[in-house]
């Protein structure tokens, strides 16, 4: 039987998976199926990195308990920041700032 512990463990990795992976792999995704060139791909390949790291270490976390939950937590914090700069650059830039 899964305790109370375990079964919220998961559910805070499955929808951290959610929140991360499947957004970056799309923007990274649509990115390259542009055909940007330079930083543009660049960006893209990133994003795309970063949302592949999230996916392996929520599996990590989820199956082996390999890494712990407080690793994985500052993890996605500093994925939130670098995502929110990136985006936000590229308003910044659209905007003409």
């Amino acid at each position: 039987m899964i305790g109370v512990g375990d079964a919220l463990g998961d559910a805070i990795m499955w929808s951290m998976l959610l929140i991360f992976f499947i957004p970056a792999l799309h923007v990274g995704l649509l990115r390259m199926w542009k055909g940007y060139h330079g930083s543009n791909l660049r960006k893209a390949t990133l994003i795309l990195l970063t949302g592949a790291t999230s996916f392996g270490l929520t599996l990590l976390v989820i199956r082996h308990h390999l890494i712990s939950l407080s690793i994985l937590r500052w993890y996605a914090l500093v994925l939130v920041i670098a995502l929110l700069y990136l985006y936000g650059r590229d308003a910044r830039k659209h905007a003409g700032m």
